[in-house]
């Protein structure tokens, strides 16, 4: 029930923050009359990253092979394996050094709610940031983050329904698949990890678009630290873990892409020569 509040919050934020940023970063729409603008464009978003896989190139294609089979490797051969390392070691030195720093990413964990906390309070600061230093593109970045954060949910909150997994607790084993069971059982949602998911969808975007060294190191710290947490509390297998990790980082991905794209295309340069003059065109599409 917290979830399905939150989620409801978050869907009325992020339309509400889309239809005011959208409105600022075009200066096209009004601020009332933006809304169908605001839907538009993140329809085409949103089906612009669905159908990226139509648009893979060989090395793409050849990435994803190998990634799938990690994960699969993972799945039937590991899993269980490095679950089971660290029942074994709890009291050994070396985890003590694990746990601790797991205990970054635990306050976040924690519950679930936390995933919208993290969203709401990083997509607000970036807005506000953005009004009181009257930077665009700190601006254009709190847009990306909500759209990064709501995709990956839309996408990958289904999967963990549809593919049933059990969580390393319920000690069923790694394997344990209930298929479009679609069960309100937490202990069979798995795959893919959503607080690791939607960590990497938030980050990569900040990471990506502020790529400094006291950006990205902070960032890539606080999601190995999530990472290592939810495998640590026997949340998730590891397999879980990656692939809520590539997932939340593939659709940011795209989506920097695709908004530079966007740039690209809003802006073209055009320099001509004539026997009297020489000069340049600038378009803005």
């Amino acid at each position: 029930m917290i979830i399905s509040r939150y989620i409801f919050i978050t869907m009325i934020y992020f339309l509400f923050l889309s239809n005011i940023i959208l409105a600022q970063d075009n200066f096209i729409y009004s601020l009332i009359n933006n809304h169908k603008a605001s839907l538009r464009t993140i329809k085409e978003d949103f089906k612009y990253v669905v159908s990226s896989p139509l648009r893979m190139s060989k090395k793409d294609r050849l990435e994803l092979v190998l990634i799938s089979g990690i994960a699969s490797g993972l799945i039937f051969n590991y899993d269980e394996k490095i679950n089971n390392e660290f029942i074994r070691y709890e009291s050994q030195y070396f985890n003590s050094i694990v746990n601790n720093f797991a205990e970054i990413g635990r306050a976040y964990g924690r519950s679930n709610d936390r995933v919208f906390f993290l969203y709401g309070g990083i997509s607000t600061s970036l807005y506000l940031g953005s009004k009181i230093l009257k930077d665009k593109k700190m601006l254009k970045t709190s847009y990306l983050v909500s759209e990064s954060f709501i995709f990956s949910l839309i996408i990958l909150g289904p999967t963990k329904l549809i593919l049933g997994r059990s969580r390393p607790y319920m000690k069923n084993g790694s394997k344990d698949f209930n298929f479009l069971a679609f069960s309100q059982d937490k202990g069979l949602r798995s795959m893919p990890s959503i607080h690791t998911s939607s960590a990497f969808a938030i980050l990569t975007v900040i990471a990506k678009q502020y790529d400094y060294w006291w950006v990205t190191l902070p960032s890539y710290l606080f999601l190995s630290s999530v990472a290592i947490q939810r495998i640590y509390d026997h949340e998730h297998w590891t397999s879980d873990v990656i692939v809520g990790g590539i997932s939340g980082y593939t659709i940011a991905n795209i989506l920097i892409k695709n908004d530079t794209k966007k740039k690209s295309k809003r802006l073209s340069f055009h320099p001509f020569i004539s026997r009297n003059r020489i000069g340049a065109s600038i378009t803005l599409d």
